[in-house]
């Protein structure tokens, strides 16, 4: 602002990427500065991608550059108030044709006007502009991509609540940063209604479907109006091939330099000889509508000039659904291309459609899926299993199995086997669908993992592909006639192996445990199938949790190559994992709140959850005195033990074994050490956990003789000696300086609380203990699950009724203890028990 303030005839050159909202920062200056700005419009040039000419030359078409320019001139300063300087504002000023940059040269030599042109990249521009930029006139800006930081408080803005976690990371993904992007991609998610906003909070509420033709045709609208049709078209080859040779654009000069300043735009990716859109959301609506020329024929050989004829127009890759060695042949259309011909009423093969399916399944992209399966015959088999795929993704295993049912198919019975006995935890003994897994899910109990450790001993694990061997799923295209929802070898390799890292981590077999995250983790999570990724992450976290929560839940690089949607299935999986680790590693109590609350933010409003649940929620809020404790009208022991004995209620314990700790009086802590010492005693992973995370969230405030007495039990749980160690310095308050809030050392990803445990919340006694006996003995039984975190559908399974039976005598239950929630049920129950 002060170079155009003060400068006679200013010139500046503003290096933006497409979408950086270039032009809304050009008005804002020319308004603070008391400019006239006048816009020099444009347009693309016929025949050529991405060429622009300015319009003066049209209206003129007889006019040499000196007349076009003083006509500009003219036409800007007739009508600009005589007492405000003159801005000319000339955008991609490097696409310009010949005839319009020579009347920008003749602009530039007049110096009658300021003069402010952006540009996607200097490098085209450094030759012809350089005299000029570097005299007293010139100046040159770069806007940078936004900061995550910058990012979310414009995504703040735009909304008007502030955006969950989960919520920022999709945007940035999906935009790559781009604010531009970020306001187009919150007012569709707006609309479309997978953006919710309550009170001063912005969440997803479910995963965006990507399927709406009116948005995409906006979207659309604005890219032409901005690049031109031809550029768009481009664009489409590339989202349509989705990771396409870069040799195939190089037939001639005009594609090939349009695709490179589309690079340095920020809308492509040029790496490894290969290309493909920088910017996800771009490709929904490139995909799904038509192309202006035939859209079959968008990318074939025909299109390209005659001087060359390529053989294969998309890179080789492969998602066969047996185990994978190598690259094959592409034989068959990309899954973007399939999805594309349906959306144009063009009539893939059952084949293709299957293929396109099970690739858009893998992405997350569960709408697109559907679509495309929509094009199989209602009762196919193939048709059936993508359906319950979808529902078991979804969060509906129950639902998925129903419509398993009766279907004769090994795909079916695959499928069938893994929902019960990993998502649903009820494995049948004599199904060997899953080979030796079956079993192992059989055996295997979270509260007795030593009779799985004894009935399966450590093996040498098979060792997966090499990542560099397989190409990105996301770009992948399946071989001709595979037909597979999954890669039976690698979902039973990749379960098999977690399961067990799990189970050692439990039963303290430490380095079984690593051997087997290690093996489970070296095949990178894009390969895994999106039907069994949730379930490997879950256990492969509670493993580490358990084992060395010091150390990185999972690998660097682990989710590369994950698509943007495909990580929505497991974002609250991995939040809440992520915060029970800095729990048990030390964290300080205020910045564990604010994670929790924003975890409580997403968590109500929607996203499949996994195993998270809404006791784990409780549980941990109540472990850290978090803001929704005070809610919460009993006494402590208001959060029971879990009545079952899944993934789920071992997860939920552990939290419930670490808020009895953490908030249990002094005067009573040794009592309840002894307690959960003996309530996870065949849980040696889970008891050495809450000793080790009691010691460094409380062992600062402990007098030195209970401070003993807790090492002494930490001792025999098998904590580190490292952390024994430092807990004994605490006992001295010269010592115990050096050690709050320092890593343990040895143990860097551990640490002692400097701020002592926050005191439990005032609870308000709002209603009056009740009598249980007021309940029938159903009802009784009921309020039990109830009171358990179960829902209704986990009620009616657990005892044969139905869903509405449950809900009928959950109102009696209601009414009969005049309450009015799940919360106030817990209450009446638990001070009736503590009145006992």
């Amino acid at each position: 602002m002060e170079h155009l303030a003060h400068v006679r005839s200013p010139l500046v050159l503003l290096t933006a990427p497409y979408d950086s909202e270039a032009t809304s920062l050009i008005n804002q200056v020319a308004e603070r500065v008391g400019a006239h700005l006048v816009p020099c419009r444009t347009a693309p040039v016929a025949g050529r991608v991405l060429q622009r000419r300015l319009t003066i030359l049209d209206e003129m078409p007889a006019a040499s550059p000196y007349e076009a320019a003083q006509q500009l001139l003219a036409e800007a300063r007739a009508s600009s108030p005589d007492e405000q300087p003159l801005l000319l504002s000339i955008g991609t000023v490097e696409l310009l044709d010949q005839d319009s940059s020579a009347v920008v040269d003749v602009l530039l030599r007049e110096q009658r006007a300021g003069v402010i042109m952006t540009c996607a990249s200097q490098t085209r521009l450094s030759f012809r502009y350089s005299r000029p930029m570097q005299g007293p006139r010139g100046l040159t800006v770069e806007l940078a991509e936004l900061s995550e930081a910058e990012f979310r408080s414009l995504l703040h803005e735009v909304l008007g609540a502030a955006p969950t976690s989960t919520l920022g990371d999709y945007l940035w993904a999906i935009t790559s940063g781009a604010a531009g992007g970020l306001r187009t991609a919150a007012q569709v998610g707006l609309n479309e209604g997978w953006i919710s906003i309550r009170g001063s909070v912005s969440a997803m509420s479910h995963p965006p479907a990507w399927m709406d033709r009116l948005t995409a045709a906006e979207m659309l609208a604005r890219l032409r109006q901005d690049l031109g049709t031809a550029a768009v078209e481009l664009l489409r080859r590339v989202a349509v091939g989705e990771r396409t040779a870069l040799r195939e654009f190089t037939y001639d000069a005009d594609t090939r330099d349009a695709l490179f300043w589309m690079a340095e735009a920020g809308l492509l990716v040029i790496t490894g000889g290969y290309v493909h859109l920088n910017r996800p959301i771009l490709r929904h609506p490139l995909v799904l509508s038509a192309g202006a020329t035939n859209p079959a024929a968008a990318n074939s050989p025909a299109s390209l000039p005659n001087t060359a004829r390529p053989t294969n127009t998309t890179a080789p890759a492969n998602t066969g659904p047996t185990t994978k060695t190598g690259p094959t042949t592409k034989t068959g259309p990309s899954p973007s291309r399939a999805l594309h011909q349906a959306a144009t009423a063009e009539t893939p093969s059952d084949t293709t459609i299957m293929q396109a399916a099970a690739a858009h399944l893998d992405r997350g992209l569960l709408e697109q899926a559907r679509f495309l399966a929509a094009g199989l015959a209602e009762h196919d088999p193939r048709r059936i299993c993508l359906t319950a795929s979808v529902q078991a993704v979804s969060g509906a295993p129950r639902t998925a199995l129903h419509t398993l049912e009766g279907i004769e198919d090994p795909q079916a019975a695959t499928l069938r086997s893994f929902i019960r006995g990993a998502l649903r935890s009820s494995p049948d003994p004599e199904d060997t669908s899953l080979a030796e897994l079956s079993a192992r899910l059989h055996v295997f109990d979270d509260y007795q993992p030593q009779q799985y450790i004894e009935a399966f001993p450590a093996a040498p694990v098979d060792t997966p592909v090499s990542p560099a061997a397989v190409p990105t799923p996301t770009v992948e295209v399946p071989s001709a006639g595979d037909e597979s929802l999954v890669d039976v070898d690698l979902l039973i390799r990749a379960s098999r192996a977690a399961l067990d890292a799990y189970a050692a981590a439990l039963a303290d077999q430490s380095e079984r445990a690593d051997a087997s995250w290690r093996a489970a983790t070296a095949t990178p999570l894009a390969q895994l199938p999106i039907l069994a990724a949730g379930w490997v992450i879950e256990r492969l976290g509670m493993s580490r949790i358990f084992n060395d929560p010091g150390a990185e839940l999972f690998p660097q690089g682990w989710f590369d190559g994950e698509s943007p949607e495909r990580r929505l299935f497991y974002a609250l999986t991995l939040q809440g994992q992520r915060l029970l680790q800095d729990l048990v590693c030390g964290v300080e109590t205020e910045q564990l709140r604010q994670q929790t609350q924003d975890l409580w933010n997403q968590f109500e409003a929607g996203l499949p959850i996994g195993a998270l649940s809404r006791r784990f929620m409780e549980a941990m809020d109540q472990s850290i005195a978090g803001s929704r404790s005070a809610e919460l009208d009993g006494p402590p022991e208001l959060l029971p033990l879990g009545l079952s004995s899944t993934f789920r209620d071992a997860t939920i314990d552990s939290v419930v074994l670490l808020g009895w700790l953490l908030r249990a009086p002094l005067s009573e802590l040794a009592d309840t050490i002894e307690e959960v010492f003996q309530r996870s005693y065949q849980v040696p992973g889970m008891r050495r956990t809450a000793l080790r995370c009691l010691l460094l969230r409380r062992g600062a405030e402990m007098p030195a003789q209970l401070l003993q007495v807790t090492i002494d039990y930490a001792r025999r749980a098998q904590v580190k000696a490292e952390v024994l160690a430092a807990a004994e310095l605490l006992a001295d308050r010269q010592s115990r300086e050096r050690v709050l809030g320092q890593p343990v050392p040895g143990r860097p990803g551990l640490r002692f609380c400097s701020a002592p445990q926050p005191p439990a919340a005032d609870r308000q006694e709002l209603i009056e203990a009740a009598s249980i006996e007021l309940l029938s003995a159903r009802e009784g039984e009921i309020a039990k699950h109830l009171m358990a975190g179960a829902g209704a559908a986990d009620v009616a399974t657990d005892l044969h009724i139905s869903v509405r039976t449950v809900h009928t005598h959950v109102r009696n239950i209601y009414r009969k203890l005049d309450v009015s929630s799940r919360m106030q049920l817990r209450a009446r129950l638990a001070q009736r028990q503590a009145s006992r």
